[in-house]
């Protein structure tokens, strides 16, 4: 999933919907209550997590996307927004889009598996570089059917049985509605769906196809789902079920995860037809936390969400389900990462690349126990925000806002009490720490799009912070 919050599946807590299907990957499986992204925002954590490594590895810091070259999107309109005038213009220089992207030399999941005899697949967004470099068949995928930037419309604008909510306050949807078009590209090439379907439909039925047609050889779907991010468009008769929220905005919302929902339900009903669900891996993912500036997700018991560094931002659903193997249901609450999926799905065929070094490991020797951890130190870095969490104390420290927060994090998920002044010690060790880290990664290829305001809640009156975007 793209963009989704925490706590927006009913399995984690939600009240306002039953994420039947996403559910019960988890009652049959593990569902890892404490599953860290590397990054708050959509690109930087997918480079991690089709890698097994921190994207800063390959100077892949930043959102790729150049939304400067849109003839729409200029400072005055992050400046109608209320964010500060530090949006590169249309005329400024910057580095060209051949040159943002993750390199074809870097292996991905594609590329080990593909090694080992499978038939690989991309579905959905891509958003590792728009250039034909870097087309994700570059990198071991047979085929890529979906987009390749950051977001697209769901369907046509003004259909009959499409529900909108737009974000007059929202700097992100503005400008998706100004960039983006109705298509999906196949292998490069841009098509039209048929029919107008909506795009969450269009990919469940190409990502059922892909497994129908390779239902006797070994198979690797990654379907990656563009809702819940903006722009909010979603099918009517989803709209229909959630006459219960009030809230138009959190309305459509909630329709589109539960589309999301029905087609995780298909895929899993394609799998148990062909006989395939006993020797099948799903894992499920949200690429970092739900948007806060859309008024509408949900990553309590967080604060923040994408963008920042607060828990809200960085902590994801993720569940996985492999019925040959794991009994469910389990709760696993130890600190995973996104990193972990290429090892473990390493670690489950036994490819002879599990043996890489990769900053992720495989939990499948974890799984079983809560007295193993398999991270005890996880990093970020996007810019001027920085942070670390070591044995359950978390340095957050954001240059241009002037913070330093110290957390407990097991203690205080919420990260309401500041204890720098209370073990200073600590904190000088985590910096330690994050600067020697800091110094095996590479430089940046690309700066950040621009500051951004962010807000904590959902409220329109909430404490924001500044983070690069």
């Amino acid at each position: 999933a793209d963009d989704l919050g925490y706590n927006d599946i009913s399995t984690n807590g939600n009240k306002l919907i039953e994420t039947t299907h996403i559910d019960q990957i988890a009652k049959n499986g593990i569902n890892f209550t404490r599953a860290y992204a590397t990054a708050s925002v959509c690109a930087p954590s997918r480079a991690a997590f089709l890698t097994g490594n921190y994207q800063h590895r390959y100077g892949f810091e930043f959102l790729p996307d150049l939304f400067n070259l849109s003839p729409r999107v200029r400072k005055a309109d992050f400046n109608r927004f209320g964010h500060k005038d530090n949006f590169p213009g249309w005329y400024e220089k910057s580095v060209p889009i051949n040159q943002r992207g993750l390199d074809p030399y870097v292996n991905t999941i594609g590329d080990y598996l593909k090694k080992s005899g499978y038939k690989t697949s991309i579905i959905g967004k891509w958003h590792l570089g728009s250039h034909s470099k870097y087309n994700a068949r570059n990198f071991g995928f047979d085929q890529h059917v979906g987009i390749t930037g950051a977001a697209s419309l769901y369907a046509p604008l003004n259909k009959e049985k499409i529900i909108e909510s737009i974000h007059k306050w929202d700097f992100a949807d503005f400008i998706t509605r100004q960039t983006s078009k109705y298509y999906i590209e196949k292998n490069g090439q841009k098509i039209v769906p048929k029919n107008s379907n909506y795009l969450t439909d269009t990919f469940t039925k190409k990502a059922i196809e892909f497994i129908k047609t390779n239902k006797n050889n070994s198979f690797f779907l990654h379907l990656s789902h563009m809702a819940p991010h903006g722009p909010f468009q979603a099918q009517k008769r989803y709209y229909d079920m959630f006459s219960h929220i009030k809230d138009h905005n959190k309305r459509v919302y909630y329709a589109m995860i539960k589309n999301l929902d029905d087609s995780i339900g298909k895929i899993r009903s394609t799998l148990k037809e062909e006989g395939l669900s006993e020797n099948t891996i799903i894992i499920f993912i949200s690429d970092n936390g739900g948007a806060t500036y859309t008024r509408a997700t949900d990553n309590s018991p967080y604060i923040g969400g994408k963008m920042s560094n607060f828990e809200g931002g960085t902590i994801v659903p993720m569940m996985m389900e492999w019925p040959d193997k794991i009994k469910g249901p389990k709760i696993y609450p130890n600190m995973v990462s996104l990193l972990d999926i290429v090892p473990t799905i390493l670690d489950a065929i036994n490819s002879p690349s599990k043996d890489n070094k990769f900053d992720g490991v495989s939990l499948l020797p974890y799984i079983n126990s809560n007295d193993k951890i398999p991270h005890k130190e996880l990093f970020w870095k996007t810019g001027y925000v920085k942070s670390i969490i070591s044995d359950n104390f978390k340095l957050h420290i954001n240059e241009k806002e002037g913070f330093i927060l110290l957390n407990k994090i097991d203690e205080d998920p919420s990260e309401k009490n500041n204890l720098i002044l209370t073990y200073p010690e600590k904190a000088e060790e985590l910096k330690e720490k994050w600067n020697i880290w800091n110094k095996t990664l590479k430089k940046s290829k690309w700066k950040s799009n621009a500051d951004v305001s962010i807000p904590l809640t959902n409220s329109k009156d909430s404490k924001r912070y500044y983070f690069p975007w």
